[in-house]
């Protein structure tokens, strides 16, 4: 079967990065992490801390993972009101994993953070469809696999070898295809969307021939062939659990291989147009301004 999550992860060029490591050795201190353009991530490598975001508070110990895919504003404290000793934005740290310290007392605090980010065009196909937090503790770590790759990440943060930044990114990206994982494994979260549909073994395999071959001529009658099921059950469930029609997601994601396809400035409009589905390249770029609100060519200016 074809993979369409690492499919989809690479089109939407994902992207892992650890931004700092936080060594805080004071009582009454609350890091202030303001609104990132992608999802945070903090390991809880040593000590303990609070979490507190908007009206929700949640208590962190060693070992527990807290991704905030939405990257909303919100604290890392040792009590719920104590002072803000730190901003951090995330998105103007180096593209390295930086050592900070505050204070040189007991208890200590060790945190390891950083962000997934996507393709701004489209991040929004995957982490609008997370809930706002996610959250591992150390006993479901170890349940859905995650140990490893936490603690080869934990290792080579605290380490000072060749290659350690472009190792982390790579450490990163693979604890974002885990978590994705667990969480889909997980049957009391609520997937919406193509995740969803992943968790379906009828409308997996219609998403996987959808990805394996996107030019082809496919219907819905094709499709619920491929899923073995009628027109119409298909169409309904597909509907149901993806929260589009069949062809309409078809036409969402041939846009979005577009997107990657435009970058590629040796690609003429008439290839990615082929490529993809359309036998025009007038009507690929009626369908694309349609659907990302920004012509081919217009896009490619951006971001090519």
């Amino acid at each position: 079967m074809h993979d369409v999550l690492a499919e989809v992860l690479g089109v939407l060029q994902l992207r892992g990065t650890v931004y700092c490591q936080s060594e805080i050795n004071k009582s009454e201190w609350a890091l202030q992490f303001h609104p990132s353009n992608g999802a945070v991530f903090h390991i809880i490598a040593e000590g303990s801390c609070w979490v507190i975001l908007d009206d929700e508070k949640m208590l962190l110990q060693t070992g527990d993972l807290l991704i905030l895919p939405h990257g909303n504003h919100h604290l890392l404290a040792d009590a719920p009101n104590s002072p803000v000793c730190s901003d951090i934005y995330l998105e103007h740290q180096a593209q390295s994993c930086l050592m900070m310290r505050w204070g040189d007392e007991q208890p200590k605090t060790t945190l390891v953070c950083g962000m997934f980010t996507f393709t701004e065009f489209n991040q929004n196909a995957i982490l609008s469809l997370l809930p706002s937090v996610i959250y591992f503790g150390a006993e479901a770590r170890a349940d859905y696999g995650l140990n490893r790759v936490i603690e080869a990440l934990l290792d080579e943060a605290n380490a000072n070898r060749q290659g350690k930044s472009l190792l982390l990114h790579r450490l990163a990206d693979i604890l974002f295809i885990q978590v994705i994982r667990a969480w889909l494994a997980d049957p009391t979260n609520e997937a919406h969307g193509w995740l969803a549909g992943l968790r379906d073994p009828q409308i997996a395999t219609a998403l996987s021939v959808i990805h394996a071959q996107p030019a082809d001529d496919w219907t819905v009658e094709k499709l619920a062939i491929v899923a073995t099921m009628s027109r119409s059950a298909f169409s309904a469930k597909f509907t149901e659990l993806i929260g589009v029609p069949p062809l309409t997601y078809i036409t969402r994601w041939r846009m979005q291989l577009a997107t990657q396809l435009l970058r590629d400035e040796r690609l003429s409009l008439i290839q990615i147009a082929e490529t993809i589905g359309y036998t025009s390249d007038i009507a690929f770029s009626k369908a694309f301004k349609r659907e990302q609100g920004d012509t081919p060519a217009g896009y490619r200016r951006k971001y090519g």
